[in-house]
């Protein structure tokens, strides 16, 4: 199915397309908007706020092995097991509540000639070093060691299908 630009989404729905959704998925995702973040609880069946961050969507070729990376290097627990567009869908749980205000916002930044250009999503993590080890020990890549990155530190890795994903520290109080 399309939706109303012609486009096709097999895994996430958008401009309604939820009826082709699992029932567990569509349960999952109001529980979650439900519950988020101190928000004033989105009624069932009620519509989103539009234009806002929604869903984080991790594509692979294999996904017992991504699963198995994820969980691994971050500690995230798989919650469901589903299936939309005739395609798995495994969701995910971080199992901490993001930082409210990105969530929110984003940011379009310039990159030079050559690099490669895309959307990157940011794990905030308690020491990059150590996470980039596990990384390499799970079958990911460094793409760019822990460098500066506003207040604090950012890396940056590609998953074994070669997703790339960002990493952010804080800085430590001295």
């Amino acid at each position: 199915m399309k939706d109303s630009k012609g486009c096709k989404h097999p895994t996430h729905a958008i401009g309604g397309m939820e009826d082709d959704l699992p029932q567990e998925v569509l349960r999952f995702r109001q529980r979650r908007e439900a519950t988020a973040f101190g928000e004033t609880p989105r009624q069932a069946g009620g519509l989103a706020m539009p234009n806002t961050f929604d869903w984080i969507e991790i594509r692979t070729h294999n996904i017992e092995e991504t699963a198995y990376f994820y969980e691994s290097l971050f500690g995230w627990k798989i919650t469901e097991k589903e299936t939309a567009g005739g395609f798995g869908v495994w969701l995910f749980d971080t199992g901490s509540e993001p930082r409210i205000q990105n969530l929110r916002r984003g940011g379009i930044w310039l990159r030079p000639q050559g690099e490669p250009l895309g959307v990157v999503v940011y794990i905030v993590v308690d020491h990059i070093e150590a996470t980039l080890k596990r990384v390499t020990k799970l079958g990911g890549k460094v793409a760019i060691s822990k460098a500066p990155l506003g207040a604090g530190y950012g890396a940056y890795f590609t998953d074994p299908n070669g997703n790339l994903l960002g990493l952010y520290e804080d800085k430590k109080a001295d």
